[in-house]
């Protein structure tokens, strides 16, 4: 009989087994046609691993700067075994470099201070407006007059009249003399047609940073200012609550309105971080600077013009402002910082050595002058340490004083009143009844 034929796998799997016993253990295995992921190990760059390997620890960091001496004060009477004035001069050196570090620090916050608050500097500018004029109808009929064709006339052009508007102005330095029109920092020009004169204004608009605002009739009665920026409002505001007294004692943040508050806030109780938000209503933009001008282009102004000069007040940055900028941000001063910190590292340790020579040189001194009773005292207090470190506690009659209890004889300890009185008392005692 011919062996039944077997359907070949349609995915190539391998055929199970006819049989199997249900206490044989299931095995296993890796599916076929799925290899298993094989990962390869990522290779970590060698910047990494040195930048691993040198990153130090925080803990560590901490230890290390935990053990480093600090103190720089000498020790005391040390005076007296110096040779020299060396000790009085190193003290006043720490007194003079106490007060310089205390005025650094000073003059540093200050500076910070005045960094952060931006304070402006305010300068006259002085403008000078003229204009000039061509192909005007005189101008054309001066040239006719002047020249002539070959037709032996010399036709105008109307409405070909222009006229050039140009301004200038320049900040006025406090010592210079004001009449003095000397080169302009900054220009402009602007050309038009017009064969007539006209009156114009112009319009200067301000850019501040940071921006200033124009204050109501009410906030300017608080602030005493009629132009203020959104911080110098917050500021100004928070002065007058302290002088006046409205912060609550409960909730800081809380501040009670009285007539001039309430007029600008509408309530008797304000929550002092909306009051940017509230004050916003009671401010607006600055009204441009207006210029008011006269173009000429008649024959009468043109033969001697002379400029339309105004002075008007600008708020400017403090020159020293971008100076104190760079002397904050050099680089030069954490560089200077570590070095002073690695003088005080060394100074600290050559104190410390200091400081052991000390005791070194008093406890030699001791010892010389009494060898026998310095040596019995240096023992007892070693034996008092070595007990406390291991937290042992003597037993009675071992102590420092068990010497005296175990000689006898006369003037001994059991050759006293309180001795004899102590045994009298313990023999007279009744003995114990048996159990």
């Amino acid at each position: 009989m011919n062996a039944p034929m077997q359907q070949p796998n349609y995915r190539g799997y391998p055929q199970q087994a006819a049989y199997r016993s249900p206490a044989t253990p299931r095995r296993h295995g890796p599916v076929p046609g799925m290899p298993m992921p094989q990962h390869a190990p990522q290779a970590m760059p060698n910047q990494q691993i040195l930048s691993q390997r040198h990153a130090s620890n925080p803990v560590e960091a901490a230890v290390r700067r935990s053990r480093k001496p600090t103190d720089k004060n000498l020790p005391d009477n040390v005076e007296d075994i110096v040779i020299g004035d060396v000790a009085q001069h190193y003290k006043r050196l720490r007194e003079v470099e106490k007060r310089l570090d205390a005025s650094m620090i000073r003059k540093r916050l200050d500076i910070y201070d005045s960094v952060n608050k931006n304070t402006k500097r305010y300068r006259t500018m002085r403008i000078w407006i003229s204009n000039t004029v061509e192909s005007q109808p005189w101008q054309q009929q001066q040239q006719q007059q002047d020249s002539s064709n070959s037709d032996g006339a010399m036709g105008t052009k109307l409405g070909a009249g222009r006229y050039r508007v140009k301004i200038e102005g320049r900040l006025l330095d406090d010592e210079a003399d004001p009449t003095v029109s000397d080169e302009s920092d900054e220009e402009g020009e602007t050309e038009n047609r017009g064969e007539v004169n006209l009156n114009v204004t112009i319009n200067l608009i301000r850019d501040e940073t940071p921006e200033r605002f124009q204050l109501s009739r009410e906030l300017a009665a608080i602030l005493d200012v009629d132009k203020d920026t959104r911080a110098g409002i917050v500021a100004g505001i928070w002065e007058y609550v302290k002088a006046m007294g409205l912060q609550e004692n409960e909730e800081k943040r809380t501040i009670q309105c009285d007539d001039r508050l309430r007029a600008i806030f509408g309530c008797e109780k304000m929550y002092f971080p909306a009051i940017p938000e509230s004050t916003a209503t009671h401010t607006a933009t600055l009204e441009p600077i207006r210029l008011p001008y006269t173009i000429r282009v008649d024959p009468e102004f043109q033969k001697d013009p002379k400029p339309t000069v105004y002075d008007i007040r600008v708020a400017i940055d403090d020159p020293l402002r971008a100076k104190l900028i760079s002397l904050t941000n050099s680089p030069d001063f954490p560089a200077m910082l570590r070095h002073v910190s690695s003088l005080d590292d060394q100074v600290a340790l050559a104190v410390q050595a200091l400081h052991h020579s000390k005791a070194k040189h008093s406890f030699y001194t001791a010892m010389s002058k009494d060898p026998a009773n310095f040596m019995k005292r240096w023992i007892n207090s070693q034996k008092r340490d070595l007990e406390t470190v291991l937290g042992e506690t003597p037993r009675p009659g071992q102590g420092e004083r068990g010497m005296e209890f175990r000689r006898g004889g006369e003037g001994s300890a059991w050759d006293t009143p309180v001795a004899r009185e102590s045994v009298r008392y313990m023999l007279a005692k009744p003995p114990r009844a048996a159990r």
